[in-house]
C-alpha cells in the first residue's frame, strides 16, 4: 500500500518534469505576411475596457486541415462582438507572444502562461468573417448565455465598482478591473477574491450541501458534485477551481461512503490530476502553484494556529479568520515575493477584514443576479445589501 501511495504521487511528477523540461516542443513560427485561419470561438468572450479577446480553436490554417487543438487569440476593439460557438474566418498577420516586464520589475512569461491554454499566436484587428453562428458545444452555450444574463443583472442592479466586484467574486471577471484597484488589491493581497479561486468553490460546496441537507446522501452527493462543476464550468475556472472542485468531489464522496477525508491525500489527488490534464502547470501556471501552496498551509498550519489564538484568549471567530489568513500566507507569502517582487505584510490584516465578508457578498451578489421579472424589488433589496458590503470590502482595500 505504501509503494502505492509513492508512486501515486511520484509518477504524475515525474511525468509533468519530463513533459516540461525534457520534452521538446516545435517552435510555432508565424509568417510575416497575412493569412487566413478558420476556426470556432471555443470559450466565453473576454471583454475589457479598451478590447475584447477571443480564443479561437483553428480548424484551418490558409486552406490545409488542422486536426490538433491549437488556438490563437484575436483581439478586437470593444465595438466589436461576437458570440461562443461563432465559426468564424480571419485574415491578417499572426504574431508570437512576448514576454513583458510587470509594475514591479519581474519578466511575465506570456509565452507559456498562453500555452497552457494551448494558444501559440495572436492576431491583432483582424479582418473577421462569420462563416456559421453557431459550432460549438450546446451545453456551454446554455451556460455561457446564463452567465451572460447573470452578468447584465448584475450591472442593471448594482452600481459600477460593486457589480465589479461582485462577478469576480462569483465569475473570476477581472476584465473591468480599473488600475487603481488592480493596484490597490495587489498591495493588499487581496487580488485572490476577484479570481475564481479554492475558497470560493469551498463557500458553493458548502451552501449546496447544506440546501441539499435533507435529501438522501446518493441524490445530496450526485447533485452536489454536479453542481460545483457547472458552476466551474460556468465561470470558466482555471486550475485553482478546477483543484477544489476535484477536492470537494472527495470529500463529498468520502461522506457518502462514511470514510474519513483525509485533506492532505485530497491535495495530492487533485494536484496530479491536473499535472496528468495539462503537465504544463507545473512549471508555467502561477494560479496553480498558489493554490497547492495556500492549501497545504491550511491543512499544516491553520488548526495549530488556531489552537494557539484560542488559548491566549482571542475571540473564535477572530481566531479562525487570523488563523486560515497566516496558514495560507505562510507558505505562498514566500512564493508571491519571489516571483512578483512584492510582499505585503499589511495583507495579512486586510484579509482579517475582507475574508469573512467574501460568503455575504457571494450569496446577496447571486440573490442579487438570479432575480428578475416580477420580483425586481426583491433584486433592489439584494442589492443594496451587496453594495453596503462591497463598500466595507472596497474602503479596506483602498485605504
Amino acid at each position: 500500500m505504501r509503494i502505492f501511495r509513492i508512486l501515486v504521487i511520484a509518477l504524475p511528477i515525474i511525468y509533468g518534469i519530463y513533459f516540461c523540461y525534457f520534452k521538446k516542443e516545435d517552435q510555432i513560427l508565424w509568417p510575416q505576411e497575412s493569412i487566413t485561419i478558420k476556426g470556432i470561438i471555443d470559450d466565453y468572450p473576454e471583454k475589457r475596457i479598451s478590447s475584447n479577446r477571443y480564443r479561437i480553436k483553428i480548424s484551418e490554417l490558409n486552406g490545409i486541415k488542422v486536426t490538433d487543438k491549437s488556438k490563437i487569440l484575436i483581439i478586437t476593439n470593444p465595438y466589436t462582438e461576437y458570440s461562443y460557438g461563432n465559426k468564424v474566418e480571419i485574415t491578417g498577420a499572426i504574431e508570437n507572444p512576448k514576454d513583458f516586464i510587470t509594475d514591479t520589475g519581474k519578466t511575465f512569461d506570456y509565452d507559456n502562461y498562453l500555452k497552457l491554454s494551448k494558444i501559440y499566436g495572436i492576431a491583432k484587428d483582424p479582418r473577421i468573417k462569420i462563416l456559421e453562428e453557431f459550432n460549438g458545444n450546446r451545453i456551454k452555450k446554455f451556460l455561457f448565455k446564463i452567465r451572460e444574463n447573470f452578468s447584465n443583472n448584475l450591472n442593471k442592479n448594482l452600481n459600477t465598482n460593486t457589480s465589479t466586484l461582485a462577478r469576480g467574486v462569483l465569475l473570476g471577471e477581472r476584465t473591468s478591473i480599473d488600475n487603481n484597484l488592480r493596484d490597490n488589491l495587489a498591495r493588499t493581497s487581496t487580488s485572490h477574491i476577484i479570481a475564481l479561486s479554492g475558497y470560493n468553490i469551498t463557500i458553493v460546496s458548502e451552501i449546496l450541501m447544506k440546501v441539499l441537507n435533507n435529501f438522501s446522501i446518493v441524490i445530496k452527493s450526485t447533485i452536489g458534485i454536479l453542481g460545483i462543476f457547472l458552476f466551474i464550468a460556468l465561470a470558466g475556472g482555471g486550475s485553482s477551481a478546477v483543484r477544489a472542485g476535484i477536492m470537494a468531489t472527495v470529500l463529498i464522496y468520502a461522506r457518502s461512503r462514511g470514510f474519513t477525508y483525509n485533506a492532505l491525500w485530497a491535495l495530492v489527488i487533485a494536484t496530479n490530476i491536473l499535472i496528468i490534464i495539462n503537465p504544463l502547470a507545473l512549471r508555467h501556471d502561477m494560479g496553480f502553484h498558489l493554490s497547492v501552496l495556500a492549501t497545504f498551509g491550511l491543512i499544516c498550519f491553520q488548526a495549530p494556529i488556531n489552537v494557539w489564538l484560542i488559548k491566549h484568549k482571542i475571540n473564535k471567530f477572530v481566531s479562525e479568520t487570523i488563523s486560515t489568513t497566516l496558514a495560507a500566507s505562510i507558505m505562498s507569502f514566500p512564493y508571491i515575493a519571489y516571483n512578483m517582487g512584492i510582499i505585503s505584510i499589511l495583507g495579512i490584516f486586510v484579509n482579517t477584514v475582507v475574508v469573512p465578508l467574501i460568503p455575504p457578498l457571494m450569496l446577496f451578489s447571486f440573490l442579487t443576479g438570479i432575480t428578475t421579472g416580477n420580483f425586481e424589488f426583491l433584486a433592489k433589496i439584494f442589492g443594496f445589501i451587496t453594495e453596503k458590503i462591497s463598500e466595507i470590502i472596497l474602503l479596506t482595500i483602498n485605504k
